[in-house]
């Protein structure tokens, strides 16, 4: 998949079709390197900021937070999810709002802030 998705971004121009098979090669690199998903996510992030892609924008940051989230590294994980969901937010996107909650609790309950996780959790099931 990651070869194809490479093949098809070849001769995509800078649009909505970009960032968005961007933000999927970043998920399917995240199984397989964890810095080329952030690099992806990251491409998908500039070119949607410059596009004004905000779907796109929200989605590269979820995807950064995985990656991180992939490398243990929680505190740079919770602020991409943050930056997701206020992006979700402002476009009223309710997946987006309702899965970002979850990811965020999930970072929570691996710090071992049940309390916390509890909370986000519950936001994420009241959407």
């Amino acid at each position: 998949m990651v070869d194809y998705l490479e093949t098809v971004l070849s001769n995509v121009k800078e649009d909505t079709a970009r960032v968005n098979i961007l933000n999927t090669l970043a998920l399917e690199y995240r199984a397989i390197d964890s810095q080329k998903s952030i690099d992806c996510a990251k491409q998908a992030l500039t070119l949607a900021v410059k596009i004004d892609y905000k779907k796109g924008m929200a989605a590269a940051y979820n995807n950064i937070g995985i990656a991180y989230g992939d490398k243990n590294e929680y505190e740079k994980e919770k602020e991409n999810y943050l930056k997701a969901l206020d992006i979700w937010k402002q476009i009223g996107h309710k997946s987006g709002i309702a899965k970002t909650l979850s990811n965020i609790s999930f970072v929570y309950y691996y710090q071992g802030d049940y309390e916390q996780a509890i909370k986000y959790s519950l936001q994420s099931l009241k959407i």
